[in-house]
């Protein structure tokens, strides 16, 4: 007997000295990303308007959707436009004195597609148009929160369309609490 360990065993040595270096490094490079990311994630459990104000920046941005090809009112939509220029042209319709009616099959797609992003929250989008003398709704969609409700809200410029500002303003409620006033 030399007093060495067969040579099965040191292979399978080997393999568990790399299986711990491995979890080590993994450990150690998990340490060094959390304290290497700017403004890094603290979760303390509040639903922010920072969280509702990216919502509203991702659901302005996204697009209709590929397999979207909507021909509403003599408008033929690709499924390419961001929901925000949708809305945008929309609210242009609506002052030039265009009804939404012959719109609401886009308008219901709009919809569900925030409702897709928001989850588990309510959402509620209303687009106003201010021309400097008040505010006037003139897309809205979804369950308008209720007074009482904990609810965030985040608002971002459209753009303007003769000499009125388009804002649209995203509210987010928990989606029990708006569910429960319906009963």
């Amino acid at each position: 007997m030399s007093g060495r360990p067969p040579r099965d065993e040191r292979a399978q040595l080997a393999l568990l000295d790399a299986m711990v270096f491995f979890a080590i490094s993994m450990v150690i490079c998990g340490v060094m990303v959390s304290y290497a990311v700017p403004g890094g994630s603290i979760d303390d459990g509040s639903f922010g308007s920072a969280r509702a104000d990216n919502l509203l920046a991702v659901y302005l941005g996204a697009s209709l959707g590929d397999g979207v090809a909507l021909g509403v009112a003599g408008f033929e939509f690709t499924g390419d436009e961001r929901l925000g220029e949708v809305l945008f042209l929309l609210s242009a319709l609506v002052l030039d004195g265009v009804p939404l009616e012959g719109f609401e099959p886009l308008l219901s797609h709009c919809s569900s597609v925030l409702s897709a992003l928001s989850e588990p929250w309510s959402p509620f989008l209303r687009v106003i148009s201010d021309d400097g003398e008040g505010g006037v709704t003139i897309i809205s969609m979804g369950c308008e929160p209720g007074d009482g409700h904990d609810s965030e809200s985040a608002s971002q410029n459209l753009g303007e369309y003769d000499g009125s500002s388009l804002t649209a303003t995203l509210f987010l409620s928990p989606a029990l609490l708006v569910e429960s006033d319906a009963v």
